[in-house]
């Protein structure tokens, strides 16, 4: 990540969703579309979110975008890897559970 004494880079370190239950916490930053294509044809989207250790990137999959559709730019975000399923295609995909704070007014 780009630092100076007055401003830090949205662009984060990539951050890796490897074993049931990681999970990443923060405020969503930034949402950029990637560079890669995926199966769909689909351009896939890149998410910065900042936590209390920095910048963290993640990179989209078909369910982590579906799941983020409803997060706003500047929104509290925790996102929990659930694991990889089989689809009927006959490959896996990676689950993701997305949550944002409860409405503390109601």
């Amino acid at each position: 990540m780009v630092v100076d004494d007055k401003w830090m880079s949205t662009e984060g370190d990539v951050f890796r969703f490897e074993k049931d239950g990681d999970s990443l916490e923060g405020k969503l930053v930034a949402i950029r579309d990637g560079s890669y294509y995926r199966p769909d044809g689909g351009k896939s989207r890149i998410y910065d979110i900042e936590t209390k250790e920095g910048v963290k990137t993640i990179f989209g999959t078909m369910v982590l975008e579906r799941n983020m559709a409803s997060v706003e730019v500047g929104s509290e975000v925790k996102v929990i890897f659930k694991g990889l399923v089989n689809t009927k295609r006959g490959t896996q995909a990676k689950m993701f559970t997305v949550m944002t704070p409860r409405d503390k007014s109601k």
